[in-house]
């Protein structure tokens, strides 16, 4: 990973095997875009890490419970925190996330429906 042009976002090589060897370059900028859009968020440590594991691993099955524990909250002071800072539930968040990549993922015609599905934790 290294930080691209202008310190806004990163860029990430993925390397994939289908049909040969295809490099699918993924530009993080967009969430950094997103993200400033309410920089209290970035400035929180347990929100700020819930939203990178959240953008990272999307098809990963997250439970409130689940992110909570993992930045050292409890699930009631997490999920308020979250709503608070964000605007919406965690769990809102990681769908409206999910429809945003399949969307992307769509427009650029990278997959079938089913496989943007199993990629983003639909299956």
């Amino acid at each position: 990973m290294r930080q691209a042009a202008g310190g806004v976002g990163y860029v990430i090589k993925i390397e994939k095997h289908r049909a040969g060897n295809m490099t699918l370059r993924i530009f993080l900028f967009r969430i950094a875009v997103h993200l400033r859009q309410i920089p209290r968020r970035i400035h929180d440590p347990q929100v700020g890490r819930a939203l990178a594991l959240i953008h990272c691993d999307p098809a990963q099955e997250w439970r409130v419970e689940t992110l909570a524990a993992t930045v050292a909250m409890s699930r009631s002071a997490f999920a308020e925190r979250f709503s608070r800072l964000v605007g919406e539930a965690p769990m809102q968040y990681v769908t409206r996330w999910r429809m945003y990549l399949a969307l992307d993922a769509l427009r650029e015609n990278q997959a079938t429906v089913s496989e943007i599905a199993l990629r983003l934790g639909y299956g």
